[in-house]
Formats: structure tokens, sequence, C-alpha cells
């Protein structure tokens, strides 16, 4: 689950066992955690799907965590899961 973004910040609690909360440690977190990609990135929205999560930055890159042993990320992510959020594309809007 994660928190209203503000600011471009955004926080996440919840499950955490295949990454989609986006930390590298695969465990449950009980209170909110800041989610980072990087420094210079700032979210503008987030889909969070049952075991992968996809955040969308304010300059239009696409990033993807969790299990992904389904596509559940695209079709270049094909590992059982990721624990780091990768580049999955751009969306020019």
């Amino acid at each position: 689950m994660f928190k209203k973004i503000e600011n471009g910040i955004c926080f996440g609690i919840g499950d955490n066992s295949y990454g989609q909360i986006g930390k590298k440690e695969s465990e449950a977190f009980f209170e909110p955690i800041k989610i980072n990609l990087n420094e210079d990135k700032q979210f503008k929205k987030i889909s969070a799907g049952f075991q992968h999560s996809i955040f969308l930055t304010k300059n239009g890159e696409v990033y993807g965590c969790g299990k992904s042993d389904k596509y559940q990320l695209g079709g270049e992510i094909l590992n059982k899961y990721t624990n780091k959020s990768s580049l999955l594309g751009k969306i020019w809007f």
C-alpha cells in the first residue's frame, strides 16, 4: 500500500516479499517508509498490483518493481522478481 503523494514524495507500507514496495529488503514494513527511485525523481502516479508496483515520475519515466513471472513489469523483465525499481520506459505528455 502507498500513502498519498505530496510534493513528489511517496511512502509505502505492507508486504515486500517480492520487492513490490521498491525496497531491497524482502520483508514486511509495518511503519511507513519513504520510497526512493533516485534522488532527482519525483512521483506523479503509482499503481500497486498484488505483488508488483508501477511508478510514473513527473518527467514521464515509468519504473516497476516486484514480481514479474507473468510479465507484470513488461517483456524485458523476465526474472522471478526485482527488488529494485527498474526503468521500464518513458511516456511523453
